[in-house]
């Protein structure tokens, strides 16, 4: 129970910084929305280890919607600007503003990539120890396979005949 409310927490958090972003960016004020957005990030990373309820798979998303929202920003603020000629308005693109965004995109897509491909475990969480088999175990193992063990001199070989009468076990 504890778990879920934990990570409620943590989204309603990530979310807040999400949105506090997307206002700045849309203010053209980006610096500041990426100090929003950090700033509720490391707060939600922080949180997420003091409670020991992050995963790797939600870090991962998480860092590839940061990552794709910045994208999406850079992209608006500096792949496209506006460009007043006159009585009309034209639209003038910087490359560099595009290739940073999609350079983004392909990030964050390898974080949603490693986030899909991720075993869900705690970020902070030991691995399992690895079992090491008792003697205990392996002595009645050994004993019960002597069991069934017929020791003879006279031992001879079974033919096809003899093995399909079901007579004689192999």
């Amino acid at each position: 129970m504890n778990f879920v409310i934990n990570t409620i927490i943590m989204m309603v958090l990530f979310v807040a910084g999400i949105i506090l972003f997307t206002i700045n960016s849309f203010n053209r004020e980006f610096i500041l929305g990426i100090i929003f957005l950090m700033t509720f990030f490391v707060g939600v990373n922080l949180y997420g280890l003091i409670t020991r309820s992050l995963s790797t798979r939600m870090l991962s998303y998480m860092i590839g919607t940061a990552l794709l929202f910045i994208a999406g920003s850079v992209f608006g603020n500096y792949g496209v600007e506006q460009k007043a000629i006159g009585y009309s308005t034209l639209y003038d693109f910087s490359l560099y503003g595009i290739a940073i965004s999609i350079v983004l995109i392909f990030i964050s897509s390898f974080f949603f990539i490693l986030g899909i491909n991720s075993k869900i475990r705690l970020v902070n969480e030991m691995p399992p120890p690895i079992p090491t088999p008792s003697l205990i175990a392996l002595e009645s193992k050994a004993t019960k396979n002597h069991h069934n063990v017929i020791e003879s001199d006279d031992w001879e070989e079974a033919s096809i005949a003899d093995i399909e009468s079901g007579e004689y076990s192999f």
